[in-house]
């Protein structure tokens, strides 16, 4: 996936700007507060239909304007042009466009334009609560598996519907019939989980044997079940033990929702010992693998977002994101306030842009 051309308006500081990427390494510099982070904010935005940083789509908006809007023009892997677009106003307003007609929602920009974003945070896959692991491994399925989208919203329709009937203290025949319903959602949503994590092993077990930056070693991760035991026994059993506690809390406390992707170094739990700079080459080598994946298992060729890649990297695990994603041959975008210290040259391709005060110029 390349993109072509991009026209932004109204994104934060990013008034009116309009960008021509090559489709190798883009490289983005300026002072912090320039605006760097908002091209790729904006990039992320018309993939996803929201950004990576915290906050509602209304802050987004340039300060004393009414709306945004982001327009691409891109070429698939194929050679075949199309047309993404996305509007939001602050009086409520939402449009997704592709090649001028309305798009049915964001699933299908993010199918259009698939994007993989390493930024601020992305350090919580490791060191924050199963939830980002879960949306890690979700958002590969979505790519890779095609039932597997259908699944996860059948699974958290379920997952309303059976909290809902806990809250309002249904009858017990009610639940009981919600409890099958939920194991058998949660079932087809960890099957696929447990797939994908033996999958990303293997690749993960290749990238370590080729050498990963110093202090990680080997890297294993491994999938358990949003149940007691790592699964053991009958999940309507657990369900029916856990009734009086669900009634409480009105929620469920088992179930996919509660699943975790474990990530480990010699044994142990990886957030236990890494420091930040490791943790976040860490995130880098699992993106790494699920590139990988994703070319080999669907032949998607995400757009990589590399968010001020310096920071906390020493030299050395630098130079190993750079050389591992190089090889890739996706085109990246990278921001930085130092982008002199990324050797450009291990693309074929490569372009220098400037962002300064919210304009953005290709340096040359």
């Amino acid at each position: 996936m390349i993109i072509q051309r991009i026209k932004i308006e109204g994104v934060r500081n990013l008034r009116q700007v309009e960008l021509v990427p090559c489709g190798g390494i883009n490289s983005i510099g300026g002072a912090n507060g320039s605006g760097k982070s908002s091209l790729l904010e904006a990039i992320h935005l018309l993939s996803s239909g929201k950004s990576f940083r915290p906050g509602e789509v209304r802050d987004l908006i340039t300060r004393g304007g009414s709306a945004m809007s982001i327009y691409c023009e891109l070429r698939s892997d194929s050679g075949t042009p199309f047309k993404l677009g996305i509007r939001r106003e602050l009086r409520g307003l939402r449009e997704e466009r592709i090649d001028g007609r309305p798009a049915k929602g964001i699933a299908e920009l993010a199918k259009m334009l698939p994007v993989v974003a390493m930024v601020a945070g992305s350090e919580l896959v490791v060191e924050g609560g199963p939830s980002e692991r879960r949306r890690l491994v979700d958002w590969a399925l979505f790519h890779v598996e095609h039932q597997f989208a259908q699944s996860w919203r059948e699974g958290r329709r379920v997952l309303l519907q059976r909290n809902a009937a806990l809250k309002q203290n249904a009858r017990e025949a009610e639940l009981r019939e919600w409890d099958r319903l939920w194991v058998e959602a949660s079932n087809r949503m960890e099957a696929s989980r447990e797939l994908y994590v033996e999958n990303l092993q293997n690749a993960l077990s290749m990238l370590s044997a080729s050498g990963l930056p110093a202090g990680l070693g080997l890297v294993n991760v491994r999938y358990r079940r949003g149940w007691p035991e790592a699964g053991a026994g009958d999940p309507l059993e657990w369900l029916k033990s856990a009734r009086q506690r669900e009634r409480r809390v009105g929620s469920s406390l088992y179930g996919a929702h509660r699943g975790d992707l474990f990530i480990e170094l010699g044994g142990t739990a990886a957030r236990h010992y890494l420091s930040r700079g490791q943790q976040k080459s860490l995130v880098y080598a699992l993106r790494l693998a699920q590139v990988q994946l994703l070319d080999e298992q669907a032949s998607i060729r995400p757009v990589l977002l590399l968010d001020d890649l310096s920071s906390e990297l020493d030299g050395e695990s630098l130079a190993w994101v750079l050389a591992a994603y190089g090889k890739l041959g996706l085109q990246t975008f990278i921001t930085g306030t130092e982008s002199s210290r990324y050797p450009l040259d291990r693309w074929a391709e490569h372009k220098v842009f400037h962002v300064e005060q919210g304009d953005i110029a290709e340096v040359v």
